[in-house]
């Protein structure tokens, strides 16, 4: 396929003008710059001798475990959003989302926050399937079902192995749990959809219609998810699980490389901070932010700082792996060695049919997305 026009419905959304494109790059050179001078401010706290020292004591074997253990996540998340996808009726090969998975990562070394990364990853599979409100929809609720269970096995960690004078840490992370849980109900639980969808359809229709006919599109595509069977949703639950099973074993094998030996519950809570760390737009890939928050909350344990950075920073460079993938695959992109066309239609499945008429508006308002390139 040719590359779209910018002229054509479907790409103008994604052009900014160049004020807007301007601003944008100054952000992201304000986020560098933020993210250098913490990096910096860290290792003249600690003193390089002293980091130089831990990574020299780092396994090497452990250090390419965690590697597998990279590989492992990621073909495991990307079988969880095929899955996702085809039960809401978009067919879409694995290895396409894999390679849109390696494409987010790559933009979390170039953008900060794990969140705003993933805007590469939904531009990518939309243009596979041609839905955009279902895309981003079905990354919604893998956003939340990777979320979940570490917030909920942190609080609980915390709960149990607190080192804190204070709750409220735990408190902090089981409130982020209850939170996740109640808008994961409130979205995908056909019962308590209209909690959602009446008022989010009232603020709409005080906007003008460009902007209220793409709520109602995403308000529609919701219910392909709504519709799916109890099992449907254990499936994909348990699939999550995999996943966050495999990070959590990761971050064990991190500390074990460095030589940090702490109780089990002390690493789950210690991965459901990082996790949630890494969801803000601070800095790039969560660099500086992650390690300080390690060296703070392993104070207690009588880690030495050096150590603790040290850990932050093998999580960061086992995400340089999938970065470097995906930065072959958006250079294959632009060179037009690979192609980020349309690769599915979008049937949907018999248990996933929403149940009103509202569907045809669906089609009518979101065009199809044949072409397009990240980046």
């Amino acid at each position: 396929m040719g590359d779209a026009s910018p002229t054509d419905p479907e790409v103008q959304g994604f052009i900014k003008p160049p004020n807007s494109r301007r601003a944008k790059l100054l952000r992201h050179m304000a986020r560098w710059l933020i993210t250098a001078a913490v990096v910096a401010a860290i290792f003249a706290s600690i003193g390089l001798d002293r980091l130089a020292e831990a990574l020299r004591q780092v396994s090497p074997w452990l250090f390419g475990l965690m590697l597998l253990l990279v590989v492992l996540i990621r073909v495991t998340e990307s079988l969880q959003m095929t899955l996702l996808l085809r039960k809401a009726g978009a067919a879409v090969p694995q290895s396409r989302v894999l390679l849109a998975n390696l494409l987010s990562s790559f933009y979390s070394l170039v953008v900060p926050g794990d969140l705003i990364a993933g805007g590469a990853k939904w531009m990518n599979l939309s243009a596979a399937t041609g839905k955009r409100s279902l895309v981003l929809n079905a990354m919604v609720y893998n956003r939340l079902a990777l979320l979940l269970p570490p917030l909920v096995l942190g609080a609980v960690a915390l709960a149990i192995d607190n080192p804190f004078n204070r709750p409220i840490l735990a408190w902090a992370i089981g409130f982020a749990a209850l939170l996740t849980m109640l808008g994961a109900a409130m979205l995908y639980h056909p019962k308590l959809a209209p909690w959602i969808d009446r008022p989010v359809r009232a603020i709409a229709a005080m906007f003008p219609e460009a902007i209220s006919s793409r709520v109602e599109m995403l308000l529609i595509s919701l219910e392909h998810f709504r519709a799916l069977r109890a099992r449907d949703h254990l499936v994909l639950l348990m699939t999550a699980l995999l996943s966050v099973s495999l990070a959590m074993g990761s971050t064990v094998i991190a500390f074990q490389a460095v030589g940090i030996e702490l109780a089990i519950l002390t690493i789950i809570w210690a991965h459901a901070l990082v996790v949630a760390v890494r969801q803000l737009p601070i800095t790039i890939s969560g660099l500086g932010v992650r390690e300080a928050l390690l060296v703070v909350i392993l104070q207690p344990f009588g880690v030495p700082a050096a150590q603790a950075v040290t850990v932050g920073l093998l999580k960061f460079a086992n995400s340089l792996l999938p970065a470097i993938a995906g930065g072959i695959y958006q250079i294959c992109l632009v060179t037009g060695w690979a192609s980020a066309g349309r690769i599915a239609s979008p049937t949907l499945p018999q248990q996933a049919r929403p149940v009103n008429s509202r569907r045809r508006m669906e089609h009518e308002l979101e065009p199809e997305a044949e072409s397009g390139k990240c980046g």
